[in-house]
């Protein structure tokens, strides 16, 4: 059950995240922010982990990202960080 995102072809928008099954094809997912969303692994029960950007870049002020656990039956769960 791969996962990952894809971009916009005019590149002016964040990516939009996907699944893939043999069974659906491929199926895009509701972002849980206003930014990118990058998945970094996933394991053989289908759960994956990556981080997201809180809210779209916005120039001169840093990225705000926070790190997820995906799975297909809760979707997107924001993980709390160490200083939260």
């Amino acid at each position: 059950m791969p996962c990952g995102a894809v971009r916009p072809l005019d590149g002016t928008r964040p990516n939009r995240p996907f699944l893939w099954t043999r069974e659906d094809g491929m199926r895009l997912l509701s972002a849980p922010g206003e930014g990118n969303t990058w998945f970094d692994d996933v394991n053989d029960q289908g759960q994956a982990v990556g981080n997201f950007e809180v809210r779209a870049p916005v120039p001169l002020e840093p990225i705000v990202s926070r790190a997820f656990l995906w799975t297909p039956q809760e979707g997107f769960q924001a993980l709390a960080g160490l200083t939260d």
